[in-house]
């Protein structure tokens, strides 16, 4: 992070943002507001030699708040808020770039760059529903999440579309843990109903949200590690006292191609944890 030199009202800090779809980095200017009462007249104050990054302090003038670049006003409470807009944009539901360029002090330029690489993520998730369902017709949540970094803060971008690619839920948070991944998959079945198939990655949290939510369904996993080309389908089968997976390992790329080619298949039954009742 590099404050930058021009001017003493507002100041900015260069902050990096992470480009996916082109993998490249560029840099944003974001203002520095306090986070006490949000005054932009902000004054350098030194460098915090204590600790290993060492970076600026900055001082308030107006409430004498003392603080540093990534403690300022847009950290604490509109980075969130400001991703979430740009998520909304790029779902085609939220503010124009003019309009969200006024609300947080950044250049329409670099906001117009950022939404172009959602645009493309969201491109691609709908691609990738519609294709697979061409080749295997049927009622289906996709779901897909993207790693966004500013400032060397990450967040998780996760989505599910229908069969046909329309967005049915969406979250952006701080981790992709299972109940969290659990919030979309029940907001994608409020929104589009029951699935025949959910269709995700091969992270073990899209597995543990299902089981979560108690469902009876086929779960397909896209493989993304080498060796390529391999999808897992696997019928879950639940009852109030056990877990049956029957699962079925393809050597062959089911996302591309009809047809299934068995690799191997395994069937694992566990027992649910019984819950405890209490003495009457």
């Amino acid at each position: 992070m590099e404050l930058s030199q021009g001017g003493i009202y507002p100041r900015c800090m260069q902050v990096s943002w992470n480009l996916s779809r082109t993998n490249s980095e560029i840099y944003v200017e974001i203002p520095l507001f306090c986070p006490a009462c949000g005054s932009d007249r902000i004054w350098k104050a030194g460098i915090d030699s204590t600790t290993k990054t060492k970076p600026h302090k900055l001082y308030c003038a107006d409430c004498g708040k003392r603080f540093y670049p990534h403690t300022s006003q847009f950290f604490q409470d509109q980075t969130h808020d400001f991703l979430k807009d740009l998520i909304d944009a790029a779902l085609g539901r939220g503010q124009k770039v003019t309009d969200l360029a006024t609300r947080y002090h950044i250049a329409p330029s670099v906001i117009s760059t950022i939404l172009t690489d959602f645009l493309a993520f969201v491109a691609e998730v709908q691609e990738k529903a519609q294709s697979f369902h061409e080749l295997h017709p049927g009622k289906v949540i996709f779901m897909d999440e993207k790693f966004l970094k500013i400032g060397g803060t990450e967040y998780k971008w996760i989505i599910a579309v229908n069969e046909y690619g329309d967005p049915l839920a969406s979250l952006l948070a701080r981790d992709r843990t299972a109940p969290t991944i659990l919030e979309v998959l029940l907001g994608a079945i409020q929104s589009g109903g029951q699935p025949d198939l959910i269709v995700t990655d091969g992270f073990s949290g899209y597995r543990k949200a299902i089981l979560l939510a108690e469902l009876s369904i086929i779960h397909i996993e896209h493989i993304h590690n080498p060796p390529y080309g391999r999808v897992i389908i696997t019928r879950i089968e639940q009852t109030p006292t056990e877990i049956k997976e029957t699962a079925i390992g393809t050597t062959n790329d089911i996302f591309v191609q009809k047809g299934v080619n068995i690799g191997r298949v395994l069937v694992k039954t566990t027992k649910k944890p019984q819950k405890k009742t209490g003495a009457p």
